[in-house]
């Protein structure tokens, strides 16, 4: 599946300035490729609705062009005509925060070899009880290997030494499916947790630094990772 082809910038907090005699002034935006997956378009349905002269340059209204095209009038990322306005104008760049911007756009052009789909998926806000070995009347079925000759199977009818589980208090997120280290996983954006991928959404392994790329340790406190 492909992703949309709209250029977005980064938060504030991930912007920088341009200095003139020692002091800052103008705001410059860092730019990244839109994770949306379309089919059939280029840009998502989101993207396709951009405003002029829009006030805020992180929201997806703000038109930055597509990936590899030019930058628009309104655009305020590295790079962009406003961008190039402010350097003729004597303003300089701290050499990191070229560097940084430079990193963006490498990033936002090449291919990405991970699935940026977001899913969503249901995960229970307290962990499982351990349930007690005490006899349940749930029956369980244990059924015999199948010959070559004839798919026909016999049942057999076993008690089973297990309270059901009763999953509740469900709460809905939204993750997309990450490569770390040759692991997949599932992120989720609002709290930094990224999931193990096995055969779906596994145990959270931890928290995800975006900037670094980075899995930080296993928090003890918190309850997610102390399931087992």
């Amino acid at each position: 599946m492909a992703t949309c082809l709209s250029r977005r910038a980064h938060p504030d907090k991930v912007s920088f300035r341009l200095y003139k005699d020692g002091k800052p002034k103008f705001t410059i935006f860092t730019e990244f490729r839109c994770p949306n997956i379309v089919e059939g378009t280029k840009v998502c349905e989101e993207c396709s609705n951009k405003l002029p002269m829009y006030k805020y340059q992180a929201n997806q209204k703000c038109d930055h062009g597509l990936i590899g095209g030019p930058y628009p009038k309104d655009s305020k990322l590295y790079g962009s005509p406003y961008y190039l306005n402010c350097i003729k104008n004597g303003y300089t760049i701290l050499e990191i925060d070229e560097q940084r911007a430079k990193e963006a756009i490498s990033k936002a052009t090449m291919q990405v070899d991970m699935t940026k789909a977001k899913k969503v998926i249901k995960l229970s806000s307290k962990p499982k009880p351990k349930p007690k070995a005490t006899k349940s009347a749930i029956p369980v079925i244990e059924t015999t290997r199948a010959t070559q000759e004839s798919s026909m199977v016999t049942p057999t009818i076993l008690e089973s030494t297990e309270l059901p589980i009763v999953v509740s208090d469900i709460t809905v997120v939204k993750v997309r499916k990450i490569h770390h280290e040759n692991k997949d996983y599932y992120f989720d954006e609002d709290s930094g947790k990224l999931y193990e991928a096995n055969n779906g959404v596994g145990k959270c392994a931890g928290y995800y630094n975006t900037e670094t790329s980075t899995l930080d340790p296993r928090a003890e406190s918190d309850s997610e990772f102390n399931d087992d």
